[in-house]
């Protein structure tokens, strides 16, 4: 495969984006250029991630168009990607002919470009096959229905630590809360930072990354099934990192465990 050049897309949640955006560092690897279309309110986190990867261009939109695009792409099979302004003047400026890159959409987009296994057609969903037949772990779905394994998921969720600007928010933290601190995510779903006396994570970052330092440091955490326990959990998985701290995961909005179970780790505890 090495040579080509695509462009993808996913399902646009930040649950989604933190679990799916691995595969596009795998593309990296592989393939001779990206194009990546994503939602411009994640682009803080997106451009830390990609920052030493150069084969990758990011065209940011509106959310609103994103979801626009995966419903037409759902009810009606139209693309309407080639549409968005951001991505006419990007291949305008790089003099690129957008039709020489490969569809790789991931999620409900491939209904553009795939079919149910053994049926025939563009109308049918390889992703929606998976999640069915998974019952209802779409997260797995995202990576069989891409001919990806699983383990992509953590194993490319690598990253160059910025630890100037880690130790920067660290010090601001401790300046606010002390150096003896939980932390919890609850997502609206509990009071976490009562029952467990513990700082609440909710709009504390935009990156997540520049958080390292005070997750490393924290001396539980509590979470629900959201985009802080996906985060936490791929790092944990990838490097380690919180091996020392019990980690108690409730998974309260969606009720989902796959999250963080597969496989689980020691350190962390799944409470229902």
């Amino acid at each position: 495969m090495a040579g080509e050049k695509i462009l993808t897309q996913f399902n646009n949640g930040h649950t989604d984006i933190l679990n799916i955006i691995p595969i596009v560092k795998y593309y990296s690897t592989i393939y001779l250029h990206i194009i990546l279309i994503i939602r411009e309110d994640v682009k803080d986190f997106v451009n830390f991630f990609f920052k030493n990867i150069n084969n990758v261009d990011i065209i940011y939109i509106k959310y609103s168009e994103q979801k626009n695009y995966h419903h037409t792409a759902w009810n009606e099979n139209i693309d309407l990607t080639y549409t968005n302004t951001e991505l006419i003047n990007f291949c305008k400026l790089k003099e690129i002919d957008i039709k020489e890159y490969e569809r790789k959409y991931i999620g409900h987009m491939d209904r553009l470009l795939s079919n149910i296994p053994g049926k025939s057609g563009p109308h049918n969903s390889k992703f929606q096959y998976y999640s069915d037949n998974l019952k209802g772990n779409w997260l797995k779905a995202f990576y069989m229905s891409s001919n990806i394994d699983y383990s992509i998921r953590y194993k490319f969720f690598d990253i160059d630590r910025d630890y100037e600007l880690e130790n920067q928010k660290y010090d601001d933290f401790v300046k606010k809360y002390g150096d003896n601190y939980n932390l919890c995510h609850s997502n609206n779903m509990d009071d976490f930072e009562n029952k467990y006396n513990a700082v609440e994570l909710s709009g504390k970052s935009i990156i997540f990354f520049d958080y390292i330092k005070i997750l490393i440091n924290s001396k539980n955490m509590y979470l629900t099934d959201s985009s802080w326990a996906c985060f936490i959990y791929l790092l944990d998985m990838k490097y380690r990192l919180f091996n020392k701290q019990k980690i108690y995961y409730y998974p309260l909005k969606w009720k989902i465990t796959f999250f963080v179970n597969e496989p689980l780790l020691d350190n962390w505890e799944i409470i229902k």
